[in-house]
């Protein structure tokens, strides 16, 4: 379903008045579909590449190579993340001559860039979060942009940009990286659901690793709280969807138990300052807690997996002005309607 007029109508009518003048809200719905129709057909022949090098991740030797992102060590001992994405971000100053259009509409379309270059690096970051239970950040890393067409890519002397290699998955590579591969092949980076179910998991690890645990123990709720609101959505649970995961998502009884602790303690410690005890959580629930983030991961491994069998977003479009037609409201919705006007 192409979701264009949606899209249209809703930015449309997010636009603030005392924003951007009369003149330019009457001229704002064609240039936006201008943008659409064209701007974004003409930019399908570039590319973005983005490399990220991952703090925290020094210690780490993990590697994993695809067409549309990879990670691996760089030159300084960190490991580095990079993706392939649409060239959405330059070029609407000679598209667009409003002043005050081509701020709102580049603003727009630099963040659906950025939704697509995150998604990838959430997957990457979630496997390692998953995998060897460590929390790295790619949002404060050195970071390198380059935009170039398709044909330029395909050019084999670019492997300074692109770093080429093979997964293998022979007995000689060890059980943990091939844990690590099998990760990051499950996760879905550019679906909302899965995105922000990743980086609710790759939250409470970071807090739990830094002792935060009562923080750590609500961060792992929401990702229960995402999964319910993926099966109210995608799977038409309309009621009490919470309750409905150990069956939808075919959990044992136990992570069934332990998702209801979860909530408990989160209700009890995470969200509300509790009464009593609060000194002594982290020990009364000490031998709780290692399974609590067990579950939690089950719980995304198996969240991923009901994703690929009920998607609406393509992790590997070959025609980005297409994927973006299909998903102009997804992206409206994640990156644009809470922004403060």
């Amino acid at each position: 379903m192409d979701t264009t007029n949606l899209f249209v109508s809703e930015f449309c009518q997010w636009v603030n008045p005392t924003n951007l003048s009369a003149s330019s809200r009457a001229k704002l719905p064609s240039a936006l579909r201008r943008a659409v129709d064209v701007k974004l057909v003409n930019d399908d022949e570039r590319r973005e590449i983005v490399s990220r090098q991952l703090i925290g991740s020094e210690n780490l030797t993990g590697e994993y190579f695809c067409d549309n992102f990879w990670v691996c060590k760089n030159d300084v001992g960190f490991l580095e993340a990079g993706s392939i994405g649409p060239g959405w971000r330059r070029g609407w100053r000679n598209f667009v001559k409003n002043d005050d259009l081509v701020d709102l509409i580049s603003g727009f379309f630099h963040f659906a860039g950025q939704y697509v270059h995150r998604g990838r690096a959430a997957g990457i970051i979630g496997a390692i979060a998953a995998t060897y239970n460590q929390a790295c950040d790619f949002r404060f890393g050195n970071m390198m942009v380059h935009n170039l067409n398709v044909s330029e890519i395909n050019n084999s002397d670019l492997q300074f940009l692109i770093p080429t290699g093979t997964i293998s998955k022979n007995e000689s590579i060890s059980s943990r990286l091939r844990e690590f591969h099998a990760w990051i092949e499950n996760i879905n980076g550019l679906d909302p659901y899965i995105q922000r179910a990743v980086f609710q998991y790759w939250r409470g690890t970071a807090l739990l690793s830094s002792n935060f645990v009562e923080e750590a123990i609500t961060a792992l709720d929401g990702l229960t709280s995402i999964a319910a609101l993926f099966l109210q959505e995608r799977m038409s649970i309309t009621k009490q969807a919470r309750t409905q995961l150990e069956k939808k998502l075919k959990l044992n009884q136990k992570d069934a138990e332990n998702l209801k602790l979860l909530y408990q303690l989160r209700c009890d410690f995470g969200a509300h300052p509790n009464r009593s005890k609060w000194w002594d959580f982290s020990e009364i629930y000490e031998n709780d807690i290692e399974e609590l983030r067990q579950t939690s991961k089950t719980l995304l491994w198996k969240l991923c997996e009901v994703e690929q069998s009920h998607r609406t977003v393509d992790p590997f479009p070959k025609i980005w002005s297409g994927w973006f037609r299909q998903n102009a409201n997804m992206l409206f919705q994640s990156v644009w309607f809470k922004y403060i006007r």
